[in-house]
């Protein structure tokens, strides 16, 4: 079968038409996979940047955790709790001689989940005056970072001294806070356990028969010694005739 030449022309204007139709949508396709190639590109440097922050932040978590299992101790009792940091001031005014008022415990800090608190905090607040360069001293031993113990207020003020006149003494009125191990109470209640385990005395156990002793065999008396017979003088032999 012959086409004629307008029915080529028709064919061919037909086929280039296809080839182009076919073109443009690969194209489009690729367009679309490109913009769709470049949003995945861009959400995984976003992921891998927060991989890196949440890798250097696990190294600072692993060593926020292991300064905690060293430094950051339990109490032992309710009472060592309560009075360690008002037996810690009155140590140091003992030592540097200065003077001591309106020092009290504060009520005790619990973690709250809601608010995110991690530790048991027990403050204590005071006011303490003297020789500024004493009362400086002071002022350098209350703070210890390997200790969990901060001063959380302190403010600086002087006076004239009563004892000295005309001489001026420094005070200090502050809030000092001891961080401790959020299940002290929990540790507290293992060694009450443990120290009332300890103190039952443990079952006495019955004493195991005993074999029969047999009785030790006598011994062989020894004869008594006999009396000494009387000693007989020897006889001389006869002498010769």
């Amino acid at each position: 079968m012959t086409l004629k030449p307008s029915e080529k022309r028709l064919l061919i204007g037909f086929g280039i038409m296809g080839f182009l139709a076919v073109n443009v949508g690969a194209w489009t396709i690729l367009q679309q996979k490109d913009v769709s190639l470049k949003a995945a590109r861009t959400k995984l440097e976003v992921d891998y940047k927060h991989l890196l922050s949440l890798q250097s932040q696990t190294t600072e978590a692993a060593f926020y955790q292991a300064t905690l299992q060293k430094h950051l101790t339990a109490y032992a009792s309710l009472d060592d709790r309560d009075t360690y940091l008002g037996n810690f001031v009155q140590s140091g005014v003992n030592s540097l001689q200065l003077k001591l008022a309106k020092n009290a415990p504060l009520a005790v800090e619990f973690p709250d989940p809601e608010k995110g608190g991690d530790f048991i905090k027990s403050s204590y607040q005071a006011e303490v005056a003297g020789d500024w360069k004493r009362v400086l001293e002071f002022i350098h031993r209350l703070q210890s970072p390997t200790e969990f113990r901060y001063t959380k207020n302190l403010t600086l003020t002087t006076r004239k001294s009563e004892a000295q006149d005309g001489a001026a003494e420094l005070v200090c009125n502050f809030v000092l806070q001891k961080w401790w191990h959020p299940d002290s109470q929990t540790l507290l209640d293992e060694q009450a356990a443990a120290k009332e385990l300890a103190g039952t005395p443990p079952p006495v156990p019955a004493p195991a028969p005993s074999a029969p002793v047999a009785p030790a065999a006598e011994e062989p008396e020894s004869p008594a010694p006999s009396e000494a017979s009387p000693a007989v003088a020897p006889v001389a032999p006869p002498s010769p005739q």
